[in-house]
């Protein structure tokens, strides 16, 4: 019998294959609209951990708002390391048996378009994002570390952990069209996608972000994800599986 203190050393030859469990970080990062942010201090080089709003890009790089006098941007400007802590423990009895994800890397300012604009979406009340002081950045993944419960840990590489440029180039130009005509003309659509096949409770359903894998939804305070039957990589098939889906919402 092995000592408690001991390591197995099959545990690591049965693990997943990073690219296995790439759909599962990449949803709880999706999900998340706040993010443990752990910087290091000018000072001291000591560790200092804080709390901010975070989205994603459709690759999945996540993307931050903010201030440019703040204690971790003062850190981030010298020493641009950092690692972020998605949590998708939600509010679970056990939540060490939950999916959670570092995603670890440098945190630069970003002037994207695409920045704000899926930003905003998350979060709409972000009224300081037009004051001077603040900014966009994001995260040059390096890796990220998934830990799916007990028994499932294991390093994820960035080119895993993000989607590839080609399976993003001709969804992403037509994602703000997309959104803005499910949400203007097709609003119940939505409604029934998030109360009949997410089990939500009624409530002004949005979508606020596409991406080859699913949608993201928001409702108030609430944030769902809903996944598409397969991936799509064009306006057309994000089409279909949003037909498809809404039909299986009236019919469930």
């Amino acid at each position: 019998m092995m000592k408690k203190n001991e390591e197995n050393p099959s545990r690591q030859s049965q693990m997943p294959p990073p690219a296995d469990v790439a759909p599962s970080a990449r949803r709880v990062m999706r999900l998340a609209n706040k993010v443990a942010l752990a910087t290091i201090e000018q000072q001291t080089g000591a560790p200092f951990l804080s709390l901010t709003g975070v989205a994603t890009l459709m690759d999945a790089t996540p993307i931050l708002l903010m201030s440019d006098i703040s204690r971790h941007c003062v850190n981030l400007a010298k020493d641009p390391r950092a690692s972020l802590l998605f949590d998708g423990t939600g509010d679970h009895a056990n939540p060490l048996t939950e999916d959670r994800v570092s995603v670890n890397g440098r945190i630069v300012k970003c002037s994207m378009e695409e920045a704000e604009v899926r930003f905003m979406a998350r979060h709409p009340k972000a009224f300081y994002g037009s004051f001077a002081d603040f900014n966009y950045y994001k995260m040059e993944i390096e890796d990220a570390h998934f830990v799916g419960g007990f028994g499932t840990a294991l390093t994820i590489p960035a080119k895993v952990l993000r989607l590839s440029q080609n399976q993003i180039m001709d969804l992403q130009p037509a994602e703000a069209d997309i959104l803005a005509h499910m949400n203007e003309d097709h609003s119940e659509a939505i409604h029934d996608m998030a109360v009949h096949l997410l089990k939500a409770e009624p409530g002004p359903w949005q979508l606020t972000g596409l991406d080859p894998e699913g949608c993201d939804l928001s409702a108030r305070k609430h944030q769902l994800r809903l996944d598409f039957p397969g991936h799509v990589n064009s306006p057309q098939q994000a089409h279909k599986a949003l037909v498809e889906l809404v039909h299986r919402a009236r019919t469930s």
